[in-house]
């Protein structure tokens, strides 16, 4: 049996060592310009079991606010090239700092200018993120009804997503069903935390919690295929990672899980 004490141990470590580089490049890269930065989501959540991070499926969230709109590059006249170097630079420090990594974290960068014009942004509590750079301020906190709404929302729309599926699935095989993943591990993820907020009281708090409260929660509800599923899709994303993904079964291991976590949501959801 895997130790995954340790496997989240070393998993925390590379956690952290993204998060300094970032910190760094980014105040290079943005000087004055930058307000301020936060990491978020399931990077800096407790771990309490597996399923709370599994490596490559789970992001490293950070979260970005400028003084102005003008974007990240605004000052490069190639915004392409810039963004190659920086993402360069990035793995070139992260591997001097950890030449042997258990995982190379799969960083997500949000531009908090743009994602705060959506009708659907929510601003986390400050207690639930972490500061990398400043302090983190927001003008606006939704209600718990426009939050559940919003989710309803969300989950309503993956229709449109779940009827892809199947031709997505059709001609695939190993790697190749890894653009598919990719496509799934940002849906998949909030999707039974946005099925809980239409009943609980306090839908902020729902956001906080890690997989396995979600999943206990899930089982309380009487959702247990949901659960089921959820549960399956980090647990087989381990074993993809663990075997250096060379697993044709565990990717469509995955997918499978991933696609009847999202089905039974928005059946739930449309009923």
């Amino acid at each position: 049996m895997d130790d995954f004490y340790q496997l989240h141990k070393s998993a925390r470590h590379d956690v952290r060592v993204c998060l300094q580089v970032w910190t760094e490049l980014l105040r290079e890269s943005q000087g004055e310009r930058l307000d301020f930065a936060y990491a978020k989501g399931s990077s800096i959540k407790n771990w309490e079991s597996a399923i709370d991070y599994v490596p490559v499926l789970s992001d490293v969230d950070i979260h970005v606010h400028l003084t102005d709109d003008e974007g990240l590059f605004a000052a490069e006249d190639d915004p392409f090239a810039a963004a190659t170097e920086l993402s360069r630079t990035f793995e070139m420090r992260f591997y001097e700092r950890e030449p042997e990594p258990l995982h190379f974290p799969r960083s997500q960068i949000v531009l908090l200018n743009d994602a705060l014009r959506e009708e659907r942004f929510s601003p986390p509590r400050l207690d639930d993120i972490q500061p990398i750079i400043g302090q983190p301020h927001f003008s606006y906190t939704p209600s718990p009804e426009e939050m559940r709404n919003h989710d309803l929302q969300n989950l309503l729309e993956l229709r449109d997503f779940l009827d892809t599926v199947p031709m997505r699935t059709l001609d695939r095989a190993g790697f190749d069903y890894w653009s598919l993943i990719r496509y799934m591990t940002w849906r998949v993820a909030p999707s039974p935390v946005r099925l809980i907020t239409q009943t609980h009281g306090d839908p902020m708090e729902v956001w906080t919690w890690n997989r396995t409260r979600i999943t206990d929660v899930l089982k309380a509800l009487g959702y247990s295929s949901i659960e089921e599923h959820y549960r399956g899709f980090y647990e087989v994303g381990w074993r993809l990672f663990l075997s250096q993904f060379r697993s044709s079964d565990d990717y469509r291991g995955v997918v499978t899980n991933g696609y009847y976590v999202l089905k039974e949501c928005w059946e739930v959801a449309s009923s």
